[in-house]
């Protein structure tokens, strides 16, 4: 029987019962499987420990057990998805019609999961690189925020995202609330500030020297790019640039400074070509080339982030400043957490405690504060 359509139906099935198509390893695990290879083999192959790569199977069997309603291992999985393909008289796998019509399991209905359910994670040795994020003491309110972006990452499967809003609004507390949240879903996380306007190879040199874990990498950004999408195909991953309009012109609309316009290319095949990761960009505003791919795929989102609103309450009740007060800070700050804390601290310095002094003299701007 040919190894690709039984992966090929394997595949169908997994989407069936879980919303999402095997990754490449999953892929890789499979074929090798077929070829009676041990795991210690593929692990060596895929440059994975033998306990991840028996971890990953584990899961995969589980999937495809649930799928046919009996129990399939290593041992046994190439002769019942031999055995499907016969029983159901579809030779030809090629065929994505006859895929859709495949029902693997009589008398029993495989349905996607409802999206707005979270799926259970696949845990990963996840690897981190998180050394330059700053660090957030308190996280206050952003709910519905992030719920929105759990349902772009892991039920959707966005490939390109961007947070966008104002200095201090809490893109990057966000972000790294939402990584507590969804970090076992992903192989490795890697989050970088691009605050100083790097130059694209620098920018993915960096990048691949984390992923590959070797200090040997391509200069060409084309070369680079190949590099990167290959791992991104295999390995679930979580890319967060922050600081993003850095590279953005100082005109409105999200134009590209001259000398950095490369990162165009980079945000278009990042959010076209197929893979199993997701790039987060945080921004003061969104790209020009991303609003221009998310008018034309669904993998491309964007999230705008405005003031605080309750919320705003809960933060200036840790700062220990009394409810009366609460209103005419957050109307003056918009609900922004870095003007709400400033403000703040202006009061404690400059007016001893005393708000409504604060809030009376209309000459203070909160780019003073």
């Amino acid at each position: 029987m040919d190894t690709e359509k039984l992966v090929s139906l394997a595949d169908h099935l997994v989407f069936t019962q879980t919303g999402k198509h095997l990754t490449t390893l999953q892929k890789t695990i499979l074929r090798e499987t077929f070829g009676n290879q041990p795991y210690s083999r593929i692990a060596r192959e895929c440059k994975f420990t033998e306990g991840h790569i028996r971890d990953v199977a584990s899961d995969l069997w589980k999937i495809l057990s649930d799928g046919f309603g009996e129990k399939i291992n290593k041992s046994n999985v190439s002769s019942i998805l031999e055995r499907a393909v016969f029983a159901f008289n579809s030779p030809t796998f090629g065929d994505n019609t006859q895929i859709q019509e495949f029902n693997f399991c009589p008398g029993t209905h495989s349905t996607v999961p409802d999206s707005t359910q979270t799926p259970e994670p696949t845990t990963f040795p996840c690897k981190t690189y998180l050394i330059s994020t700053p660090e957030v003491p308190q996280f206050f309110g952003r709910t519905s925020e992030l719920d929105t972006l759990k349902q772009y990452i892991l039920n959707q499967h966005c490939r390109l995202i961007t947070i966008q809003g104002l200095t201090g609004i809490g893109k990057t507390a966000l972000t790294l609330k939402l990584l507590e949240e969804i970090q076992s879903h992903f192989h490795t996380i890697y989050y970088s500030s691009l605050r100083f306007s790097p130059p694209l190879t620098d920018t993915l040199t960096s990048l691949l020297k984390f992923l590959t874990e070797t200090e040997t990498t391509p200069q060409n950004p084309e070369l680079q790019l190949h590099q990167l999408l290959e791992y991104l195909k295999q390995y679930p991953t979580l890319i967060i640039w922050d600081d993003v309009q850095h590279l953005l012109s100082a005109e409105p609309g999200g134009q590209w400074k001259s000398e950095r316009e490369n990162y165009e290319f980079l945000c278009k095949v990042l959010g076209e070509v197929a893979h199993c990761s997701c790039v987060l960009l945080l921004s003061w505003e969104q790209p020009l080339t991303v609003t221009q791919l998310q008018s034309c795929s669904p993998r491309v989102k964007s999230l705008s982030l405005g003031g605080l609103g309750k919320e705003a309450e809960e933060l200036l009740q840790a700062m220990g400043l009394r409810e009366e007060d609460w209103q005419g800070l957050i109307e003056k700050s918009q609900g922004n957490p870095l003007w709400l804390k400033l403000m703040v601290d202006r009061i404690e310095k400059r007016f001893e405690g005393r708000v409504q002094e604060f809030l009376s003299h209309r000459s203070l701007q909160l780019d003073k504060c």
